[in-house]
């Protein structure tokens, strides 16, 4: 993506999608990016397949044949995308406490 886009420059690509260097370099050592910077990357890369970014299946850019989405779909699919990721956060919350509460009663048992 960086090569298509950029030239291979981790700079250009990071001016290009509105984030630091940094941000493209930890991606390159594996960091996953955040769903921010896979809008930015959405939004910045003309042509860039919304399949192949998000789920990394198909082309990465999208051929004539393949349906183009319009600007609200991929909007559409972005909020859809904020709305999953939120609501997972909220159940690793829960289960964090509840895990927190098993830790507690755990150790109230093992110290009377």
């Amino acid at each position: 993506m960086i090569d298509f886009y950029a030239n291979g420059r981790n700079t250009f690509f990071a001016e290009k999608i509105g984030m630091g260097e940094s941000n493209v370099r930890s991606w390159l050592n594996g960091t996953l990016p955040k769903l921010d910077a896979i809008e930015k990357i959405a939004r910045n890369c003309e042509n860039i397949s919304l399949e192949w970014l998000i789920m990394g299946e198909g082309s990465m850019i999208k051929d004539e044949t393949q349906s183009t989405l319009s600007d609200s779909t991929e909007n559409g699919v972005i909020a859809q995308l904020r709305t999953i990721i939120k609501e997972q956060a909220k159940e690793i919350a829960s289960k964090e406490l509840e895990l927190e509460h098993y830790r507690s009663t755990d150790a109230a048992t093992a110290n009377p």
